[in-house]
């Protein structure tokens, strides 16, 4: 009997020494009498001294190291950057704040047209713009970066009257205002896809979501232009082969009639009608500029496009001369003020 419970004994004893105290699945080799540990003998699931930062704190999760003046951990919350209001300026910046509550520095109900809060006229708009709205967007187009795709503005190809063009110049044609029964779809087409025209002079169709600052350009492209027409703008395209002498008439008209309006060469016009006035889905082609029907013409179609009561300047202005200035508002109430008889 005492020979049992000796032997019972050596074996109970010899479990306890062998016995794994931590779980070995998770952790350095680790055996209470055992030599094979790693130094710190900690339970990897937790804390691993490997990862340990110069102040004895585990970096994969905290790095004291990253701590900045007020104890903070700054590669998540830096007390340094918050505004007066105590919110992190880095991400979002209360003092930007606009009177909606919103960061104007991403969005700015502000700037929107009175539609923007109609969530009808929004969502009808966008699926007449094939989904993209109008405007900068990250990946889209922010009137700055891969222009060139439309016009490199180191070219001055398109605004060069080339060598041995002769303008032929036609008393006996009448100007008269034509439009499009039908004017093409208004999609906005991101900067990464080309567009193209079948019209020498498009009128109406597909164009960039930025459209142009008003004013005159010493070269401004169709792609961004009907965008503007479609914000009710005027535009005056002549050839840039024509006398400047029969140009400035027309230029001065314009200018005193509207303020939105755009004024650029376009080689593209016919040599026997190198003058055009176009507003979105019309337009006026004259050989010699004939000042009186381009009066009738701009107080005909000022103020109309689709979207006629986005009236500020677009965020494209390559090429951009002079800027337009107010005539009798912003919004073009009085068309050619001064010309009124």
């Amino acid at each position: 009997m005492l020979l049992l419970l000796y032997v019972a004994a050596i074996v109970l004893w010899t479990s306890c020494d062998s016995t794994i105290y931590t779980d070995t699945r998770n952790v350095y080799p680790y055996r209470r009498y055992l030599g094979d540990v790693e130094d710190s003998g900690m339970d990897s699931r937790y804390v691993d001294s490997r990862a340990l930062d110069d102040n004895g704190v585990d970096s994969r999760y905290f790095d004291s190291r990253a701590l900045n003046g007020n104890g903070e951990d700054s590669r998540y919350f830096d007390s340094r950057a918050l505004d007066d209001n105590g919110v992190d300026s880095r991400y979002f910046d209360s003092r930007a704040l606009n009177g909606n509550g919103e960061d104007s520095r991403y969005v700015d109900s502000r700037s929107m047209d009175d539609r923007s809060n109609d969530r009808d006229d929004n969502m009808v708009l966008n699926r007449d713009h094939g989904g993209i709205p109008m405007g900068p967007s990250h990946g889209c187009d922010n009137g700055k970066i891969g222009i060139e795709v439309d016009w490199d503005p180191k070219s001055t190809a398109e605004y060069t009257c080339d060598p041995g063009v002769v303008l032929k110049k036609d008393a006996k044609y009448e100007p008269k205002m034509v439009c499009e029964r039908r004017p093409k779809s208004p999609l906005h087409i991101c900067i990464k896809d080309r567009i193209t025209y079948g019209d020498y002079l498009p009128i109406s169709g597909s164009h960039r979501p930025v459209w142009p600052t008003f004013g005159t350009y010493r070269y401004l492209p169709p792609q961004r232009w009907l965008h503007g027409l479609e914000h009710a703008a005027i535009l005056l395209v002549y050839h840039p082969c024509v006398d400047k002498k029969d140009l400035q008439p027309l230029i001065d008209l314009l200018r005193s009639c509207v303020r939105r309006h755009l004024i650029t060469p376009y080689k593209k016009l016919s040599t026997s009608k190198p003058f055009a006035l176009v507003n979105w889905g019309c337009k006026l082609e004259m050989s010699i500029p004939d000042v009186e029907k381009a009066k009738e013409f701009i107080m005909d179609r000022a103020n109309k496009g689709l979207e006629p009561d986005v009236y500020y300047h677009g965020g494209y202005n390559t090429g951009l001369t002079k800027m337009a200035k107010v005539v009798s508002d912003v919004k073009d109430s009085t068309v050619c003020p001064s010309n009124k008889e």
